[in-house]
């Protein structure tokens, strides 16, 4: 009976290994030349270093670990309990968070928000240029399930971070988990690719650099906690060299 129920273990962790997977970042095109990892250093100081997937700073005693943008089955990531590798970034569920935009490289003008079934519902508009970026939003959703939503702020060009919702059924945005801040509750950094379609290397028209729109995202289990947050722990925090 045990090795039965051993063998069925290993094999469903073999199908959900076998079906994961994470959308392609191209370097950037345009000037001037970024990555992730240098808008990581940017946002949390430091020396940031590849590390497969994921990224450490061992200055700081930071990691950012990416989660998987498809994975069989999908779930959906519970802000205050999931880890990478429990789910795929398509839908959300279950905390009361604060977002900030940390970074913005774009032609088009940007709105934050989510769907929890009912539509686009905004949480800001970022404005700025770089790190010099403004937009920020705290919101309950403990009990919810959603999926994020970046748009122009006219409307346009809305992108789910679940493909099957998206007008070229293709992923525009990649989640990091950032581990090390000494700060209550889980913090996320989710990166947006603003362009239709894909690549200009398959025929598309897009840069798939995903670095248009960073969104960071804190998570904690009740209100006053978030609060605290946004007195400018963080941003002591974040801007440490």
């Amino acid at each position: 009976m045990k090795s039965g129920f051993g063998l069925v273990a290993l094999l469903l962790c073999a199908t959900t290994a076998a079906n994961a997977g994470v959308s392609d970042i191209f370097p950037s095109t345009s000037p001037p030349p970024v990555t992730h990892e240098s808008i990581l250093e940017t946002i949390y100081g430091g020396d940031f270093v590849p590390n497969g997937n994921d990224y450490d700073n061992a200055g700081l005693g930071i990691s950012v670990n990416r989660f998987d943008d498809s994975l069989t089955p999908n779930g959906m990531i519970s802000l205050l309990t999931s880890s990478p590798g429990d789910a795929s970034d398509r839908v959300w569920s279950d905390a009361y968070i604060s977002t900030s935009a940390v970074w913005l490289r774009a032609n088009f003008t940007q709105q934050f928000g989510f769907d929890r079934g009912n539509g686009f519902e905004l949480l800001f508009d970022a404005f700025g240029e770089f790190e010099n970026v403004t937009g920020s939003a705290s919101i309950d959703l403990s009990g919810e399930t959603w999926r994020w939503v970046r748009r122009d702020q006219d409307g346009t060009r809305p992108w789910s971070s679940d493909p099957g919702q998206n007008p070229d059924f293709l992923d525009h945005m990649v989640t990091y988990q950032v581990n090390g801040l000494n700060t209550e509750g889980v913090t996320y950094l989710v990166f947006i690719e603003d362009l239709y379609g894909p690549h200009t290397s398959v025929g598309g028209i897009s840069d798939r650099d995903f670095d248009d729109l960073v969104i960071e995202i804190h998570a904690t289990p009740e209100p006053a906690s978030a609060v605290l947050l946004l007195s400018g722990a963080l941003v002591a925090l974040r801007r440490r060299r």
